[in-house]
């Protein structure tokens, strides 16, 4: 008998495979279902749509695994945030299609609420860190979109720098 995460897992590696082929808005649940060796009705069981599928392979697939890669921040934004920036970057690197197809599938909404619930945080952050949060949330995923349609054609370290001399240029606002 296939566990539910196994399927969850082969019905996002079809779903992958098929974006390949075609654009996501032709992607049909049948289609899925036939590439993942499943039938439609195991398929409604665990996820409502297409979209939904996509989330959950977005939550656990890539948020998970690249905060698994990154070690905790311990002074703020120097050499350290540098360093997480590039993993960032690299995995993007690694994932692009899954990025891509997010957008495809109009859930950058969703996206942007996955990358501020997993944005570095405490449980007691104040007003003005939850707007910065959110402020830097949306900046990245800007950029990263920036970057795909670019072609990444510059390298990791270079965004990772960028991104860092950003922050540091508006933190001068703020003083």
């Amino acid at each position: 008998m296939r566990t539910n995460k196994f399927s969850k897992k082969c019905f996002f590696e079809a779903l992958l495979k098929l974006y390949h082929q075609k654009p996501y808005s032709e992607i049909q649940i049948a289609e899925i279902c036939r590439e993942a060796g499943y039938n439609r009705s195991t398929f409604y069981r665990i996820y409502p749509s297409k979209e939904a599928l996509l989330l959950d392979g977005f939550k656990e697939e890539y948020v998970m695994n690249y905060y698994r890669t990154i070690p905790p921040l311990m002074n703020g934004y120097g050499e350290e945030y540098i360093h997480n920036v590039e993993l960032l970057f690299a995995f993007i690197r690694k994932n692009p299609d899954f990025f891509l197809m997010m957008r495809d599938a109009r859930l950058l909404d969703e996206m942007f609420f996955l990358f501020r619930e997993y944005f570095p945080h405490t449980d007691e952050e104040s007003e003005q860190d939850f707007y910065s949060r959110n402020f830097l949330s949306a900046g990245y995923l800007s950029i990263i979109y920036q970057w795909l349609d670019g072609g990444m054609k510059q390298s990791d370290i270079y965004m990772a720098h960028m991104v860092a001399d950003i922050i540091e240029d508006m933190s001068i606002y703020g003083e």
